[in-house]
């Protein structure tokens, strides 16, 4: 379910691999940076932080993931033509 979703808006992102363009640059950053937070506390939300610690060591992990993508990457970048893209 989570990688359906971060398909669908990867692909809806104004950037050089999005299809349709439809959610700005910085949108998509800010839609990380809340999925990158609300995996990490996903284990303490439903409680199997204990029970579970595969499951909880994979939602951190992800977490973590987001959040150094998010920190690494400049969101406010100004887009370059590319001229292999125009027709």
């Amino acid at each position: 379910m989570l990688a359906a979703g971060y398909l669908v808006i990867a692909l809806c992102t104004d950037y050089p691999l999005g299809l349709m363009r439809l959610i700005p640059f910085p949108v998509h950053g800010r839609l990380e940076l809340v999925s990158g937070l609300v995996l990490l506390l996903v284990p303490l939300i439903f409680g199997f932080v204990d029970d579970n610690p595969t499951a909880r060591n994979l939602f951190i992990g992800s977490g973590v993931v987001f959040l150094l993508v998010w920190l690494l990457t400049d969101w406010w970048a100004q887009r370059q033509p590319n001229s292999l893209m125009t027709i």
